[in-house]
């Protein structure tokens, strides 16, 4: 996801694990996904978070 989406989404362009619950509405449709990159919280690079719906 972009830098806009997630300060748009979830108030910050620095995604942690605590900002799931924001962001996960973003894939609600069968053959959709997406990916962000989660920090930590020094503000690190830590994963990237994989989301979305197959269309099985």
């Amino acid at each position: 996801m972009s830098a806009a989406e997630a300060l748009r989404e979830a108030g910050t362009e620095r995604l942690t694990r605590e900002h799931l619950d924001a962001i996960r509405g973003l894939a609600s449709q069968a053959w959709f996904g997406r990916c962000a990159v989660l920090h930590d919280e020094r503000g690190k690079p830590e994963e990237i978070y994989f989301w979305g719906y197959s269309g099985d």
